[in-house]
């Protein structure tokens, strides 16, 4: 159906420059978790990120509309708890969550469109605190497709508790047309 470890290499090389962006940011150590890929339709989606909201109570998300070679949404979700000790440590450097969301998100989106060459708009990335359907809301306005590949990876940052989780979300078709450049290419 789909390369499934193909898309879990992108998804190592996207998270890769994400997590060497937040380092140089915060000057800390990261570390991500292999990417889960999965090819579910949006229920699922909504399934797995209701989980974690009731896991942590409150959750902050930060994330961006994805357009282009690829239509989607990349989240970047942290409980509340960490989210609050993140924007201590950010304020010590000047810096914001919005600063974070824009750096994680832009360098992710940014080598999937060196490693891939591809088109990818990335919407202006938005902070939403949630426990509810706010989120469903959101995802199902910004996904075209009900069928989608939902790529999750955990990150820690070190010597701190402060962790969170990386998804990106794609509509099956555009991931399909995705792994084929990524074979044409290498």
């Amino acid at each position: 159906m789909i390369d499934r470890d193909l898309l879990k290499e992108i998804g190592n090389i996207g998270t890769g420059y994400a997590s060497t962006a937040l380092y140089q940011l915060l000057g800390k150590i990261v570390n991500i978790t292999t990417p889960r890929v999965d090819v579910v339709d949006m229920e699922n989606v909504l399934n797995i990120l209701e989980k974690f909201e009731l896991e942590n109570k409150l959750v902050v998300k930060l994330y961006a509309g994805l357009k282009g070679d690829i239509s989607g949404v990349v989240l970047v979700g942290f409980s509340k708890r960490c989210a609050l000790l993140l924007t201590e440590l950010l304020e010590k450097k000047g810096k914001t969550l919005n600063d974070v969301a824009e750096i994680l998100i832009n360098s992710y989106v940014e080598a999937l469109r060196k490693f891939l060459k591809l088109t990818i708009l990335v919407e202006d990335p938005k902070i939403i605190a949630t426990s509810g359907d706010l989120l469903a809301k959101l995802l199902s306005d910004l996904m075209e497709e009900k069928m989608c590949v939902f790529v999750k990876n955990h990150f820690k940052i070190e010597g701190t508790n402060i962790n969170g989780d990386f998804y990106i979300v794609i509509g099956l078709s555009k991931a399909k047309k995705v792994v084929k450049m990524a074979e044409e290419f290498y």
